[in-house]
C-alpha cells in the first residue's frame, strides 16, 4: 500500500503585493489629508536635516518617485533607492533588507514607509545601521497605529486582510534602535485632522493640526523618528602605577658572598 507524503503547510504573514502597496500609498497621499501631511513632512525633514552634513544622503522606500524629501538638504549627493521593481525615476531598485551599499558610506538615511511594508523590519534596521557612518543620522517615516487610520488597519488585521500594511508603535521602534546602539533624538507626529466631507470642512479643522503639533498629541496619522548612530569608543585600561616597595632597609647592606646581613656599625668597629 503506497502512502502519499503529506505536503507541509507553511503559514506566512499576509503581505501585500508591490502593486497593492503603491496603490495604497498613492491613493492616501492623493487625498486632502495625505497631500497636507506630505507638505508638512517636507518642512519637517528640511528642519531636521539642516544641520546634517556629509557626502551621501539616501532616500529609501516606495515614495521616492513621488516626493523629494531631501531637495533642501546640504549634503552634496542624493541617492534614491526604490523598493518598487517597476520604478523608472529612481537611481537603483533594491530591497530594503539588502541595500547595495558598502559599510559606513552614508551620512543620512530617510526611509519613507520602509517598515510598514517590509518582510523583515529587523533586517531593514540592521542594513540602515550597516551603511551609516559613525554619528550618521536616520529619519524613519511610518503610519501611526494610534491614529484613525491605524485603528482602521487594526480592524483589517483582525479580519486577516492580506493587503494591509504593518504598523509599529514608537516605543517598539525605539527599542529596536536601542538594541542596535542608536541614540534617540526626536519624535514627531503629523496629520491630526481627519478628512471629513469636503475640502472646506477640512480647512476649517486646521485648529486640530495646530493643537496636535503644538502639544505633540499621539493621534497623528504619520509618525517620524529621528535617531543617530553611536559608536562605542575603545578606551585602553592603563596599569595601576603603585610605588615600588623597598626591599632593603637604609641601615642594611647586602653581602654578596654570604647569605647573612652585616651591620655597618660592626664592620666599622672591626676596622
Amino acid at each position: 500500500m503506497n502512502k502519499k507524503k503529506a505536503t507541509p503547510v507553511v503559514l506566512t504573514h499576509p503581505v501585500a503585493s508591490v502593486e497593492q502597496q503603491i496603490s495604497q500609498l498613492q491613493s492616501w497621499y492623493s487625498t486632502v489629508e495625505g497631500a497636507y501631511v506630505l507638505a508638512e513632512l517636507q518642512k519637517l525633514v528640511t528642519s531636521l536635516t539642516e544641520d546634517v552634513f556629509g557626502y551621501y544622503a539616501l532616500e529609501l522606500g516606495l515614495m521616492v518617485e513621488h516626493c523629494d524629501l531631501l531637495c533642501d538638504s546640504r549634503i552634496s549627493t542624493h541617492i534614491k533607492l526604490s523598493t518598487n521593481p517597476h520604478a523608472t525615476l529612481a537611481d537603483t531598485i533594491t530591497k530594503a533588507e539588502f541595500l547595495p551599499i558598502g559599510f559606513n558610506e552614508v551620512d543620512l538615511v530617510v526611509g519613507c514607509h520602509v517598515l510598514d511594508y517590509a518582510h523583515s523590519p529587523h533586517h531593514v534596521l540592521r542594513e540602515i545601521e550597516r551603511v551609516l557612518v559613525p554619528e550618521g543620522h536616520c529619519i524613519l517615516i511610518g503610519f501611526n497605529p494610534w491614529s484613525w487610520r491605524g485603528l482602521g488597519q487594526t480592524w483589517n488585521y483582525l479580519r486577516r486582510v492580506p493587503d494591509r500594511p504593518a504598523m509599529y508603535t514608537k516605543r517598539r521602534i525605539r527599542d529596536w534602535f536601542g538594541v542596535l546602539g542608536f541614540e534617540m533624538l526626536e519624535t514627531y507626529t503629523l496629520g491630526f485632522r481627519p478628512a471629513l466631507g469636503s475640502d472646506s470642512i477640512f480647512k476649517h479643522l486646521a485648529w486640530i493640526d495646530h493643537l496636535g503639533q503644538r502639544y505633540q498629541l499621539p493621534l497623528g496619522s504619520v509618525q517620524i523618528i529621528h535617531v543617530r548612530k553611536q559608536v562605542s569608543r575603545l578606551i585602553p585600561i592603563k596599569p595601576a602605577t603603585r610605588p615600588a616597595k623597598k626591599r632593603l632597609s637604609p641601615s642594611m647592606a647586602v653581602n654578596n658572598t654570604s647569605t647573612h646581613y652585616i651591620s655597618p656599625v660592626k664592620k666599622r668597629n672591626k676596622v
